[in-house]
């Protein structure tokens, strides 16, 4: 981690050269607008990965989400916010189970799983819409309100919906660390025979890590509303897989599974958040962002394979 958050203060002063107006209470602000979806949907990822799989599918069970909390705002207005949550983390849940199910009962490979259900989802994001957008007019307020305003400290803002993040950070670190349930999600990573051994059931720690994911990333579909106000099923939560598993990489976590860490997260969010704002302050496409995040993926990547060998080498 020591190394990452060293290229990310070069990488900081890089785009601080080419444009100084970078560090402003503006950006910053940014910063914060970006951070409780990155943060959000790469809690949901950190649960998968540590438990040995991966979910490629996370920007398009955000696409479904907030297209149809979108589709139900249109016809009714005036539904409270606990509820709209209640209904994205509801698609994502029923989502994430389809993923669960295919890996924990059907015995298929994580990464093969929810490639298919990347483009099947976002197919079904277009469904939901039936191909129409979800204009601001059907975004009340009272949503886009929560990342509009929260609590200020000179010039910069944190919104209600990033002090939202914070807490589902704070409940899934106490689920890993506290609940056998969690815990088991760390054994099942680091060594999937012995946790079965041990009594565990592997299947059903997959089923529930990909529920979490799926929840996760469902109520990230309605921070994405209130963060834009609007959506559109073709675009809607696109390219955010990538950005939310370099994020993990970032962070630290082991990728083979078994091992990571919130606290890690929480800095590899703001780094990744950062980066996107930093790529945008510099006027970089969007074609050329992704390029970034796969760059940065890559690298972490790597990283990951050369600590592992010199682990094995050690031994």
């Amino acid at each position: 981690m020591k190394i990452r958050l060293f290229a990310f203060v070069c990488a900081i002063g890089l785009a601080y050269f080419f444009s100084p107006r970078l560090f402003t209470s503006e950006t910053l602000n940014s910063i914060l607008l970006w951070l409780p979806l990155i943060l959000t949907l790469a809690l949901g990822e950190l649960v998968v990965v540590i438990a040995g799989g991966i979910d490629i599918s996370v920007g398009s069970v955000l696409g479904c989400s907030a297209m149809s909390v979108g589709v139900v705002l249109k016809s009714n207005p005036n539904l409270p916010l606990p509820l709209l949550f209640l209904i994205g983390a509801g698609v994502g849940l029923g989502l994430g189970l389809i993923n669960g199910a295919l890996v924990a009962r059907a015995k298929l490979p994580p990464l093969i799983v929810t490639i298919g259900t990347l483009a099947s989802f976002r197919g079904l994001a277009f469904l939901i819409g039936k191909g129409e957008s979800v204009t601001g007019s059907s975004i009340p307020d009272t949503l886009t309100k929560l990342s509009s305003q929260g609590v200020s400290v000179g010039g910069v803002t944190v919104s209600w919906i990033a002090l939202q993040c914070f807490v589902l950070a704070i409940i899934i670190w106490h689920f890993l660390t506290y609940w056998r349930s969690g815990r088991a999600i760390f054994a099942v990573g680091g060594q999937e025979e012995a946790a079965s051994r041990r009594g565990i059931s592997t299947a059903n720690t997959y089923l529930l890590a990909f529920a979490l994911s799926g929840v996760l990333a469902g109520v990230g579909g309605v921070m994405y509303l209130s963060r834009f106000g609007q959506a559109q099923p073709g675009t809607v939560g696109y390219g955010f897989e990538l950005t939310v598993i370099a994020t993990v990489a970032i962070s630290g976590a082991k990728l083979t599974g078994g091992a990571g860490k919130i606290s890690n997260l929480l800095a590899a969010a703001f780094i990744m958040s950062a980066i996107t704002v930093s790529l945008s302050t510099l006027g970089i496409d969007t074609n050329w962002q992704l390029l970034v995040y796969g760059l940065v993926l890559l690298i972490m990547v790597c990283a990951d394979g050369l600590r592992r060998k010199k682990l094995e080498v050690g031994a």
